[in-house]
C-alpha cells in the first residue's frame, strides 16, 4: 500500500478515536465536529485541485450516483420503517422540534463520516484485502466509535456493513451520507429517545 493510502487510513482511524473520546467525555463535541469537517474538507479540496480524478476516487462525482441513490433510498425506507415500528411498539413516537435542524445539518456530517469510512478506509484497503474482510473492518470501525451506547453501536455497525457493500459496488458516498444523516435523526429520536441537538449544545 502506497504511503498516501497508509496516511489516509491512519488519519481516518485517528479521527474515529478522537470521535470516541470527545463523545465519551461528553465535552468538546461541537469543537471536534467543526475541526473535523474543516480539516477533512480542506484535505479533499487540496487533493481534488491536484488531480480532478480524486473527485471520482473519493466518491464525490456523478459516477454511480443514480445506483447509489436507489440503494440508499431502499436502505432508508427499510430503516425508517424499523425505527417507526420500534417507536410505535413502545408507544413513544414523538415529533420533536429539534428534529428539523438535525435533519438539515446531520447529512453533512453523515457525508463526512462516509468519506472517512468509505473513501479513506474501504477504498484503500480493497486494494490489498478481500472485500468481505474490508466490509467487516468498516462495520467494526463504524460501530466502535459509537460505543458505549450498545444499541447505537449495533445499529451503526449494521449500517456500516450495508454501506460498505454499496460503496464497493458503486463508488459514491453522497447518497450514503444523506441516508446516514436522516436515518440517524429517526434512530436518535425514535429508538434511543435522545436529542442529539441538545446533547451537542450541552456538550460543546
Amino acid at each position: 500500500m502506497e504511503r498516501r493510502s497508509i496516511l489516509e487510513v491512519g488519519a481516518a482511524i485517528l479521527t474515529a478515536v478522537a470521535h470516541f473520546y470527545f463523545y465519551a467525555a461528553n465535552h468538546g463535541r461541537a469543537t471536534f465536529l467543526i475541526v473535523t469537517v474543516v480539516a477533512w474538507t480542506a484535505y479533499i479540496v487540496i487533493q481534488v485541485v491536484r488531480d480532478r480524478r480524486n473527485l471520482t476516487a473519493f466518491g464525490l462525482s456523478t459516477l454511480g450516483l443514480r445506483e447509489t441513490t436507489t440503494a440508499a433510498s431502499l436502505v432508508f425506507g427499510v430503516g425508517a420503517m424499523g425505527c417507526l415500528a420500534i417507536a410505535l411498539g413502545k408507544h413513544q413516537l414523538t415529533i420533536n422540534t429539534h428534529m428539523l435542524p438535525v435533519a438539515l445539518l446531520y447529512p453533512a456530517w453523515g457525508i463526512v463520516q462516509q468519506l472517512l469510512v468509505q473513501a479513506m478506509v474501504v477504498r484503500n484497503l480493497t486494494r490489498r484485502l478481500p472485500a468481505p474482510v474490508v466490509v467487516a473492518i468498516a462495520a467494526v470501525l463504524f460501530g466502535v466509535v459509537h460505543l458505549p451506547y450498545l444499541p447505537l453501536a449495533a445499529g451503526t455497525a449494521a449500517l456500516g456493513t450495508i454501506f460498505a457493500v454499496i460503496f464497493i459496488r458503486y463508488g459514491n458516498v453522497i447518497p450514503l451520507g444523506i441516508c446516514h444523516g436522516w436515518l440517524g435523526v429517526l434512530f436518535y429520536f425514535w429508538v434511543l429517545h435522545r436529542d442529539p441537538w441538545q446533547e451537542l449544545i450541552s456538550g460543546a
